[in-house]
């Protein structure tokens, strides 16, 4: 305000005219009227995500209404179960609800082909080849076959089939609809920069979040942003990241 009645005595003492003065009230005027379009503005912004909250919500819950009529005509009489025997067998601390998502995951995704590259899923390998028409390979060394051996042999309806261990070298020229790990040894960007180019387009690299701290913080949730793979942090019982390989389409088109 002092330079406002600055310029008007400085042009008085010149002999011009003087400016119109702003009344103060006019200055009031004008910033609660900024409050306002600033409020309403964020108004505005939290509705918008609400709305597009609500929509996912409902497009999700149609999906699974669909996903589910899905798997229970493919599932048939195991639809939502699993093999209990198997758990106690292995003494897996698997939740049900994540072992019976995979058992759904490889449904959904018609995947024909499922590599294990993480130890300690004697229990989820055994599941698959009790549950699915998969075929299921381990990475070598990743499988106890002595007590594979003695599961078969305890139960043997679970396995008319067979599970195979490959390395490395014998999966150079394979893909795969579906990878499953967990990163309590390796790291999330490890498994992507070895398997994910083992995927099949649109075959997804699921990683169980056994080491929580590395998720969020993770380099590779950035890299997957800046390259525009799609991924996915879901929480079930465990937490997991879902990385979906693009397809032809898509790559060509970025």
């Amino acid at each position: 305000m002092n330079n406002l009645n600055f310029i008007l005595n400085s042009n008085n003492d010149k002999g011009e005219k003087p400016l119109v003065s702003i009344p103060p009230w006019a200055y009031w005027t004008l910033f609660a009227s900024m409050i306002v379009v600033a409020l309403v503005s964020l108004i505005v912004f939290f509705w918008a995500r609400w709305k597009v909250r609500k929509i996912k919500q409902k497009i999700n819950s149609q999906n699974n209404v669909s996903n589910e009529a899905k798997l229970v005509e493919l599932r048939g009489e195991n639809w939502n179960k699993v093999p209990y025997e198997l758990k106690d067998f292995f003494g897996s601390k698997s939740a049900d609800e994540d072992v019976n998502s995979l058992i759904n995951n490889v449904f959904l995704n018609d995947a024909k082909n499922v590599l294990f590259v993480s130890k300690n899923f004697e229990y989820e390998v055994s599941s698959l080849l009790a549950f699915s028409n998969a075929n299921i390979s381990v990475l070598a060394n990743y499988l106890d076959n002595k007590k594979m051996d003695l599961a078969k042999q305890k139960f043997p309806h679970y396995f008319e089939k067979c599970v195979q261990t490959k390395n490395l070298n014998e999966l150079k020229d394979e893909s795969f609809e579906l990878i499953y790990a967990h990163n309590s040894e390796v790291n999330n960007i490890t498994f992507y920069e070895v398997f994910y180019k083992k995927l099949t387009p649109n075959g997804i690299l699921i990683i169980r979040q056994d080491n929580r701290k590395k998720t969020f913080n993770d380099p590779l949730i950035t890299q997957l942003k800046i390259a525009q793979i799609p991924y996915e942090i879901v929480q079930q019982k465990a937490k997991f990241l879902y990385i979906v390989k693009k397809s032809n389409n898509m790559q060509s088109q970025n």
